[in-house]
């Protein structure tokens, strides 16, 4: 191939796709293609998986539980005539994941005809069920469908405005409807001098 004045020539250019180059340059060519596809999953791939185990991280309890009383305790001392708060919340079992599972289910009929009218059907069933399995950093572990949220057990809150029952009744109101639970599950108590 020649360059003349900074200029490639026709005949460089048809040189270079001559039958004799043309399929060492399209090997080439698709060489380069596939280390660009394995070099783009390589580098991609490890961050795909760090975000996955990161997303499906789950708090514990303990935590979960320190987060709610907190929650609740500034929401308690922000209602009128209560005063300080304190908040005990137990749970009744911490978070649990529920796994995406596959189901494999063969069912088999045989009929079994002899003379005119007699008929004989026999049905037979096979299910199978195993969880489905994503590659991860350390090897392949269960996908996860959901996440529940632990039970609350019940809820304690002592605080200096609880002698007054309109701000207890107000402060069981308040709990019962941010967390779901029974009245029965929350007992509020006056603070006594500290």
């Amino acid at each position: 191939m020649e360059v003349k004045s900074g200029k490639i020539s026709l005949e460089g250019v048809k040189a270079l796709f001559s039958e004799e180059r043309r399929g060492r340059v399209l090997m080439a060519v698709g060489i380069l293609g596939m280390l660009l596809v394995l070099f783009s999953q390589c580098s991609f791939s490890d961050r795909a998986d760090t975000s996955t185990q990161t997303d499906s991280a789950s708090i514990s309890a303990e935590e979960y539980t320190k987060a709610l009383e907190k929650r609740l305790g500034n929401l308690i001392e922000s209602m009128e005539g209560v005063g300080r708060a304190q908040v005990m919340v137990t749970l009744e079992s911490s978070a649990q994941m529920v796994f995406a599972t596959e189901e494999k289910v063969q069912t088999d009929r045989m009929q079994d005809v002899t003379g005119e009218e007699k008929r004989r059907e026999q049905v037979s069933g096979n299910s199978q069920s195993s969880l489905v399995l994503v590659d991860g950093g350390n090897g392949k572990r269960p996908l996860v469908k959901t996440q529940l949220e632990p039970t609350v057990r019940g809820v304690v809150v002592v605080c200096t405005g609880a002698e007054s029952k309109v701000v207890s009744a107000r402060i069981i109101d308040v709990v019962t409807t941010a967390l779901g639970i029974g009245a029965n599950k929350v007992c509020v108590v006056k603070a006594g001098a500290s």
